[in-house]
């Protein structure tokens, strides 16, 4: 499948809808080699143009897609041909029914050890075919991964890991021991396990197509998350703006010549 990408405010995101982006999944898998897959948002699309590391990261991607109908819309009125908004939670549930219908083995890295226990539980019964190989918690020193994660990981072969830890970690852990864990395809899932676990929900839709799914996270954990979405969403505004002005003027010139 031919690569299609779109530069926007810094970062080069896959132009591709849902179906393709699982299609490209499973090509991962059938070829073997460690893939890494994310889904930058607001917050993080800001972060990474001033952390060298998620730039890095982002850019190295086999998968970047675009989380978040800010974005997308953002998007929109610039005139990028985007096709979805693609967030990893639009991508979990569909992989998992692939996987079963499939076969492919699944992994579980994240979260605290009784949220992840309780999200494996709880999808076993509802995709009672699937094989989930393994899980382990997120909360480790990522200089120092525990050795019994790294062994389990190898000998049980997973076609997938769901990495649901919160930004850098689940790009470090990824990144530093892809090498070692071999896995075809690595999904940072984000909070995607505490949903699975029934501990959170997800956004309404309308919701969502209104830009508003910060201000649902927020509500749902203001002290955690006020500062970070106070910052990063007024400075994509500035960001968005700027860009917006530049073609306008830009487009205007064209228009004279």
């Amino acid at each position: 499948m031919t690569r299609e990408q779109i530069d926007f405010l810094g970062l080069r995101f896959d132009n591709i809808t849902k179906q393709e982006a699982l299609d490209k999944i499973e090509g991962f898998i059938r070829d073997k080699i460690p893939r890494k897959i994310f889904t930058p948002n607001v917050s993080l699309l800001v972060e990474s143009r001033n952390d060298k590391f998620l730039k890095e990261v982002y850019d190295s991607c086999d998968l970047l897609t675009v989380d978040g109908m800010a974005i997308y819309y953002a998007m929109k009125i610039l005139g990028l041909p985007i096709k979805e908004s693609l967030s990893a939670s639009l991508l979990f549930y569909p992989l998992l029914e692939i996987s079963q219908e499939k076969g492919y083995g699944i992994y579980f890295v994240g979260a605290q050890e009784d949220v992840v226990q309780k999200a494996v539980n709880n999808l076993s019964v509802q995709y009672p075919r699937l094989r989930i190989v393994g899980s382990h918690h997120g909360y480790f020193d990522m200089q120092n991964v525990p050795t019994e994660l790294m062994a389990d990981i190898q000998e049980k072969k997973p076609d997938i890991m769901l990495v649901g830890m919160s930004s850098p970690y689940k790009e470090r852990f990824v990144v530093s021991n892809m090498a070692v864990m071999n896995v075809p395809v690595s999904l940072g899932v984000g909070g995607m396990f505490d949903i699975a676990a029934g501990m959170a929900d997800f956004a309404p839709e309308w919701i969502r197509k209104l830009c508003l799914e910060w201000l649902y996270r927020l509500v749902q954990e203001p002290r955690r998350l006020w500062r970070r979405y106070l910052i990063s969403n007024s400075v994509f505004l500035w960001l968005f703006l700027c860009e917006f002005i530049q073609k306008r003027i830009l487009f205007r010139r064209t228009a004279k010549e």
